[in-house]
């Protein structure tokens, strides 16, 4: 007995909120001022990034809780409804000019009686796209219940497998081995060389059939004989306690990951971070800070266990002009 479907509802902390105009002098005072420095943000930055740190870790909080609740209780639906970007969402396809005017009450943060039937139809779709039992009672006209969900993934699954290629082995370009896929439409793509032969390392030479390999293999891939002795393989370095940590923006529209020592610092994670991350994240020559539950990651020499930075964590990257950084030294 009891309920057994929730859809939960973080903290609407939405910035477009008329209430944040009149705090916007108020913290850009507090920023220049020095005094959110504990949470990363430094004099002259925009008072922006400090509240949309904490809204991204608010969300993150309320999502991650509603994952453990549901993972620890498997007779039950829990999902998870992000306000924040309903708002953003309903600010986008209605038009900033009507959703400002009409959304807000008086108090210039409570939804009126027309804002809040926008964020119930969008709680309505929510619900039906997640929960097939209620899907099933009150369907909604744009949602896509979990069962069309699955049909369609199996489609795209058997689509795909349908246009797989065929591997097919060559030599090329001075007999390093690379390998080629045929799809079924006739094109052809080639893969990338082994990180090895990319960093430029000598191919060896087969004693028994002359074919050159790759720097990484130990065995000829035509013949299969042995590389020749004194002709090591390079030995990969080797992570005492190798993760993989989540990265995010602001915004949660730019996501991946990086593969790190969780012994190295919080400055080897920057710099991973701006080797790794999408070419659209960040201007050439800038600089990253990173935030983890709300507050910026300020001692670069700090190292990531020391600042509960484990496997598979999720963290969000602020890229900062290189102009900017350069001014504050």
């Amino acid at each position: 007995a009891g309920a057994r479907n929730f859809l939960i509802s973080g903290v609407p902390a939405f910035p477009e909120m008329p209430i944040w105009s009149m705090l916007w002098p108020f913290l850009t005072t507090l920023v220049n001022q020095g005094k959110l420095v504990e949470l990363g943000v430094s004099p002259q930055d925009d008072p922006r990034l400090a509240l949309d740190v904490q809204i991204t870790a608010l969300h993150d909080r309320w999502e991650g809780l509603c994952a453990d609740f549901q993972r620890s209780h498997d007779d039950t639906k829990c999902v998870f409804f992000d306000e924040v970007g309903i708002l953003e969402k309903l600010r986008n396809k209605i038009g900033s000019g009507i959703f400002d005017r009409q959304m807000w009450d008086f108090s210039m943060f409570h939804p009126t009686y027309w804002g809040h039937q926008q964020i119930a139809g969008e709680a309505h779709r929510i619900v039906a796209s997640n929960i097939p039992q209620l899907a099933a009672l009150v369907p909604h006209p744009e949602a896509q219940t979990p069962a069309a969900a699955a049909n369609t993934s199996n489609t795209n699954a058997n689509n795909s497998n349908s246009n797989s290629s065929t591997v097919a082995a060559s030599t090329v370009g001075g007999g390093t081995s690379v390998i080629t896929g045929a799809s079924s439409d006739g094109t052809s793509s080639t893969a990338a060389p082994s990180p090895a032969a990319a960093a430029g390392e000598a191919v060896w030479t087969c004693n028994d059939c002359t074919l050159d390999n790759d720097p990484a293999r130990t065995i000829c891939e035509a013949c299969e004989a042995p590389r020749p002795k004194g002709d090591s393989a390079p030995q990969p370095a080797v992570s005492s306690n190798p993760i993989t940590v989540k990265v995010r923006n602001v915004k949660g529209d730019t996501s991946f990951s990086v593969d790190i020592d969780g012994n190295s610092t919080v400055a080897a994670l920057k710099a991973a971070l701006l080797a790794n991350a999408p070419a659209s994240f960040a201007p050439p020559g800038s600089k990253i800070v990173i935030a983890l539950g709300g507050k910026f990651l300020s001692k670069d020499d700090d190292r990531l266990v020391d600042v509960q930075i484990q496997n598979n964590t999720q963290v969000i990257a602020v890229p900062r002009p290189a102009t900017a950084s350069a001014a504050k030294a």
